[in-house]
């Protein structure tokens, strides 16, 4: 097994990819779809996330 496949990477402003998020507000209350948006908002629904960046 490679070693070097366990390393964290780290993401910054140069390397990030930002894409567009399409978020269907009418499937639930209004308070779950705002929790919903400041994950994405926040990028927690991303592998790399990292709460220091």
């Amino acid at each position: 097994m490679d070693h070097l496949s366990f390393k964290t990477t780290h993401v910054n402003k140069a390397n990030a990819q930002k894409a567009w998020v399409i978020i269907d507000a009418s499937v639930a209350p209004l308070g779950r779809v705002c929790s919903q948006i400041a994950n994405v908002l926040r990028g927690k629904h991303k592998p790399s996330f990292t709460p220091n960046s």
